[in-house]
């Protein structure tokens, strides 16, 4: 599905990505963990094409370079950030319909189903400005959730949420990995239990580059601090 190689990134004359190197197979979802400022925003960031990167990213066989971030999305490459990138003075559905048409599809029905699938359904014509935190990033993934399986990026989807919130989120997250199989996950969290419980496979970061991952097969978060 997606195999980056010798990624580098920089801000200005600072290198912020040396030579990341590491792949998520179709119907994968990867955890990424690393300690604040080590890049893993950076890196989904190059990905999704809102930063500028050298080395290689190549998604279904293809390479990306060239392509830009709405390129990319049409691909079925989803980027959610830590900031809900929505329209705040159009409603709840218009949000998700300008979305979706986006990437060719248009559908009421679903729209009306995704959104009751996040605990949306009562604020259908709400303004998208008029939510809650929580809800603005329930609005974000039922925006992100359409069309084929393809990448989805989740940088801390869970962040700055009540906890009744992020139970919706992690159900819905595991929603969509359970009703879309081919679909590829990378997901950063600083829980590292939560991104344990979801995630198949761990690549854990230093400042800059992978220094290691493992399979959450075997055996517990805490094996993570000790890879820190």
């Amino acid at each position: 599905m997606l195999k980056i190689s010798d990624l580098h990134v920089n801000y200005g004359r600072r290198e912020i990505v040396h030579g990341v190197t590491m792949s998520v197979a179709e119907g994968e979802t990867v955890g990424l963990v690393a300690p604040n400022g080590a890049g893993k925003t950076t890196v989904l960031r190059a990905i999704s094409g809102l930063a500028s990167s050298s080395g290689e990213l190549v998604y279904n066989g293809a390479s990306l370079t060239g392509l830009d971030a709405w390129d990319r999305t049409r691909l079925g490459i989803r980027y959610v950030g830590e900031r809900d990138a929505l329209f705040p003075t159009l409603s709840v559905k218009e949000n998700v319909r300008i979305a979706w048409r986006g990437v060719g599809v248009s559908k009421s029905n679903d729209i009306e189903r995704t959104l009751a699938d996040v605990g949306l359904a009562e604020k259908v014509n709400d303004r998208a400005g008029d939510l809650s935190g929580g809800q603005q990033r329930l609005l974000t993934l039922a925006m992100v959730s359409a069309g084929p399986p393809g990448l989805l990026l989740l940088d801390e989807p869970f962040a700055g949420v009540m906890p009744e919130v992020r139970k919706v989120i992690t159900r819905y997250v595991r929603h969509l990995l359970n009703n879309k199989k081919q679909l590829a996950t990378i997901l950063i969290d600083h829980d590292l239990a939560n991104v344990w419980e979801i995630a198949d496979r761990i690549v854990v970061m230093g400042l800059g580059c992978v220094v290691g991952e493992v399979s959450t097969s075997d055996g517990g978060p805490e094996i993570l601090t000790e890879m820190f």
